[in-house]
């Protein structure tokens, strides 16, 4: 016998075996309700959805409830945030303290011609400060960043750019004591 005969012999043993081992059992049959038993389970699944509305009602009346909560505490912190900001020339400047703005005029020692100054001087009991020239007409979207400057009694140039800044722009003055000094100016280009 060869080989290949083996090998097939060996799979139908194998087989019949593996058919012995599984038991043939009895076809199942779906169960059947009788029309009384129908209407019970219809009936009792009909309550179980009742119920799951009901639930989810209640459910939907406490969200609803929360929700209402929520809302009412972000309007009053809404507010209460808005109460918070500083409003512009609410607050009193100190005595003795005044900012004065000087005339533009162009940095020298730049050969670009774009670099200008704005002498600024501040006078009173101060320790530092920052300054920014925001434009509010040409560039309304650009925002420079500002300069930074400790307490001295002689102008401080600050810097401006005058392919940005040469229109109405605001000059935003904040000391470290919470002062804050505004102005809007137009700025004009003295390097021209």
């Amino acid at each position: 016998m060869n080989t290949f005969n083996r090998g097939r012999n060996l799979i139908f043993v194998a087989i019949f075996l593996t058919l012995l081992a599984f038991p043939i059992s009895k076809p199942v049959h779906a169960q059947t309700f009788s029309l009384e038993q129908e209407s019970q389970i219809k009936a009792i699944i009909q309550q179980i959805t009742d119920l799951q509305i009901q639930l989810l009602l209640a459910r939907i009346a406490e969200l609803q409830t929360q929700i209402a909560t929520l809302i009412a505490q972000q309007a009053s912190t809404t507010q209460a945030v808005a109460n918070l900001q500083p409003v512009m020339g609410a607050v009193a400047t100190p005595s003795g303290l005044d900012v004065t703005l000087g005339t533009p005029y162009c940095y020298d020692a730049d050969p670009s011609k774009f670099n200008a100054r704005l002498p600024i001087t501040v006078s009173g009991e101060w320790a530092n400060g920052l300054v920014k020239i925001i434009p509010t007409a040409d560039f309304p979207n650009v925002i420079f960043a500002g300069q930074s400057f400790t307490h001295t009694s002689d102008a401080i140039p600050v810097r401006f750019d005058t392919r940005y800044q040469t229109g109405t722009s605001t000059i935003r003055v904040e000391l470290g004591n919470g002062y804050i000094f505004t102005k809007q100016i137009v700025l004009g280009n003295p390097c021209q």
